[in-house]
């Protein structure tokens, strides 16, 4: 595959996509037909669909969820799926979506199907960066214990949803708080990424906050979250 097909792609879209939605220019890059590298767009692929396309490209590239690429490729300890890199372009729950795309490789990806996803995304002026494929990724994987302390401090009294807020924007140079990115991004979305998490790895500090918890109840119920 020579520099300029790296840059030449078939768009395979199952729907619901997070990182592209139906008007975003991204789409517009895709070709028509006769390229080396697909990309499955979408929450409702099969691993049939993706064992299909790791046969008839060179380089498959698969939006994922919460889950793990692990979970699309059969696994033959690690001699499987040398062709396929996860992806997911980062949005902090309901909020916009970043230019960051979060790239996931296994042991044996091929290094040219690593430098095709690079150089696609790159060319739409998005920024890739690449990671092994843990529950989490890289953002999700280091904010989400941070933002569960923030909620357990405001439930403890430690200090008002502002006060916090304030501390560690003005103490750490952050461009916002914790309590105000969770009020933009939502408390349920903040519930089922640390689920997801805390289901895959076991580890506590993951485990849901009170508050995160309490959102899904109502939703549950019916109610306003």
């Amino acid at each position: 595959m020579n520099s300029s097909a790296k840059l030449s792609f078939l768009i395979i879209d199952t729907g619901n996509s997070r990182s592209f939605d139906e008007a975003d220019p991204f789409r517009d890059l895709a070709s028509s037909g006769g390229s080396d590298v697909a990309i499955i767009l979408g929450s409702d692929m099969t691993s049939g669909l993706i064992q299909i396309a790791q046969a008839s490209f060179v380089t498959v590239l698969v939006e994922l969820q919460t889950e793990c690429l692990s979970a699309h490729i059969p696994d033959n300890f690690g001699r499987e799926g040398g062709n396929v890199i996860g992806f997911s372009r980062y949005r902090l729950g309901n909020s916009t979506l970043t230019k960051l795309v979060e790239l996931v490789v296994q042991p044996e990806t091929d290094d040219a199907a690593k430098a095709a996803a690079v150089a696609i995304f790159e060319s739409a002026g998005l920024v890739p960066v690449t990671c092994r494929d843990m529950p989490g990724r890289i953002v999700d994987r280091l904010i989400r214990p941070y933002f569960n302390q923030a909620l357990t401090a405001l439930d403890e009294g430690l200090a008002d949803a502002d006060q916090l807020d304030r501390a560690l924007t003005l103490g750490l140079g952050y461009r916002r708080g914790p309590i105000d990115l969770m009020r933009e991004s939502g408390l349920e979305a903040h519930f089922h990424v640390t689920d997801a998490i805390y289901r895959a790895i076991g580890d506590v500090a993951y485990l849901p906050a009170r508050r995160a918890q309490s959102a899904i109840d109502r939703r549950r119920r019916g109610e306003h979250p």
